[in-house]
C-alpha cells in the first residue's frame, strides 16, 4: 500500500511540475495563491504514462548532476505533454511562453484558437498584478 502511494504521489508531483500545468494554471488563475477547487479542475492525466512519470520523478530525485537532471526534466515534460496529447511542438510553444515571458499570465484569446484542443487558448500575455495594482486601477 505504501508504495502504491509514493507511485501516486510522484506521478501527481511530475504532472503538477510539469511546463505545461504551470501555462494552464497561469491562464486560469491570475495569482500565487492555490486553492483546492483550483487543483481540482486541472486536468490530471491517465491512461499509460503514470509509470513513466512516476518513474522519472524517482530518478530526478536521485540524480546528483545538474546536466543529468536537466535531460531528466526535459524527459519528463515531454512525457507529460504526450499524456496530454500535445506535440513536442505544441511542448516548445508553451515553453517559449513560459520562458521568455517569466511573470506573465497569458490571457484567453478568440483570434488564437484552441491549442491542441486545451482551453483556454493563448494569444496575448499581461504581466500579473498583484491585488494592490488592481485596485489602484479600479479606482480604489
Amino acid at each position: 500500500m505504501a508504495r502504491e502511494q509514493e507511485f501516486w504521489t510522484q506521478h501527481l508531483l511530475g504532472v503538477l511540475s510539469s511546463d505545461v500545468v504551470e501555462l494552464f494554471f497561469r491562464s486560469m488563475n491570475g495569482n500565487t495563491q492555490v486553492s483546492a477547487t483550483e487543483l481540482n479542475l486541472l486536468p490530471i492525466p491517465r491512461g499509460g504514462f503514470e509509470t513513466e512519470i512516476a518513474g522519472l520523478v524517482a530518478e530526478l530525485e536521485d540524480a546528483g548532476s545538474l546536466p543529468k537532471r536537466a535531460d531528466l526534466e526535459a524527459d519528463l515534460h515531454e512525457r507529460i505533454a504526450r499524456a496530454y496529447g500535445l506535440t513536442i511542438r505544441v511542448l516548445g510553444f508553451l515553453q517559449r511562453i513560459l520562458h521568455e515571458n517569466p511573470g506573465a499570465v497569458p490571457c484567453r484569446g478568440s483570434e488564437a484558437g484552441v491549442v491542441a484542443g486545451m482551453q483556454p487558448s493563448w494569444s496575448v500575455l499581461r504581466p500579473q498584478r498583484s491585488g494592490h495594482e488592481l485596485g489602484r486601477a479600479e479606482g480604489r
